[in-house]
């Protein structure tokens, strides 16, 4: 077995997260041809680059040696209704090489972004015992599909 190193994703993983993007989503197009993007990977890779220079969005990657084996990229949104304000993290993208696909990684790397989840969850938890009495808080937490299934 490979020996994986895991860790947060920075915009220097934006090239080696794109080309992964379009092989996974050129293996789609064969099935489902209007499935075809319309980048190239300096495109989608400057994008992404971007987007995880400024915070927009994050990710973790796991490599094996020099390869990039699998990366998921994540966002936290928050919104700010009157009364309660309320954190969301979605998961944007899981690819996994084709060749490390037997590895389990996309059960790691869904791990990872549980127990971020469970780290706000934690705080949130944290927080119940300030709250004034007969008061309450909500905390929603949306569905979450893994292969098909409904997990949550």
């Amino acid at each position: 077995m490979n020996k994986f190193e895991f860790r947060e994703g920075t915009a220097k993983d934006s090239s080696p997260m794109a080309q992964l993007w379009l092989e996974a989503t050129s293996e789609v197009a064969k099935h489902e041809p209007t499935y075809t993007p319309n980048l190239t990977r300096a495109e989608l890779a400057k994008r992404l680059s971007d987007e995880l220079e400024t915070g927009s969005k994050r990710a973790y990657v796991v490599c094996a040696g020099n390869d990039l084996a699998a990366y998921v990229t994540f966002r936290v949104e928050s919104e700010s209704p009157i009364f309660t304000p309320r954190q969301y993290l979605y998961v944007i993208d899981l690819d996994v090489s084709a060749k490390f696909r037997k590895q389990g990684l996309s059960r790691l790397l869904m791990t990872e972004i549980e127990s971020y989840a469970k780290a706000k969850g934690d705080i949130y938890e944290q927080l119940f015992p300030l709250l004034k009495p007969k008061a309450h808080c909500v905390i929603n937490v949306s569905d979450m599909w893994w292969e098909n299934k409904r997990i949550t």
